[in-house]
C-alpha cells in the first residue's frame, strides 16, 4: 500500500533550501509524476531509512569486534598510561 495513504498526521511545516537541493527535488517530482511535497517527504524518509541502517550496520560491527580481542593477551593495553606507551612506541618505530 502506497505510504502517502497510510500517514493520516501530517503537519504542515517550512523549510529554506538551497537552489540545488530545489533542482534536485523537482527532478525527482517529475520523474515519478510525484507533487514536489510528496518527492520532498519520499526523500527524506528514504534519507532517515538509509541513515537508520547505517548506524545498525556500524553497531553490529561494533559488536563484532567489541570483545573479539582477549585484553589478557595484550598487557600493553591493560592502562591508559601502557595504552599511551604503546602508541608511542608504535609511532616511533614508523618514524
Amino acid at each position: 500500500m502506497d505510504r502517502e495513504v497510510l500517514c493520516q498526521n501530517r503537519k504542515r511545516t517550512q523549510v529554506m533550501l538551497c537552489d540545488d537541493v530545489i533542482d534536485g527535488v523537482q527532478k525527482h517530482a517529475a520523474k515519478n509524476s510525484w507533487s514536489f511535497s510528496r518527492a520532498t517527504r519520499e526523500i527524506l524518509r528514504t534519507g532517515l531509512s538509509a541513515k537508520e541502517k547505517e548506524r545498525a550496520d556500524l553497531k553490529k560491527l561494533a559488536d563484532e569486534v567489541f570483545g573479539s580481542v582477549n585484553l589478557k593477551n595484550h598487557p600493553e593495553w591493560s592502562t591508559p598510561k601502557k595504552i599511551d606507551q604503546w602508541v608511542r612506541k608504535l609511532r616511533a618505530e614508523w618514524d
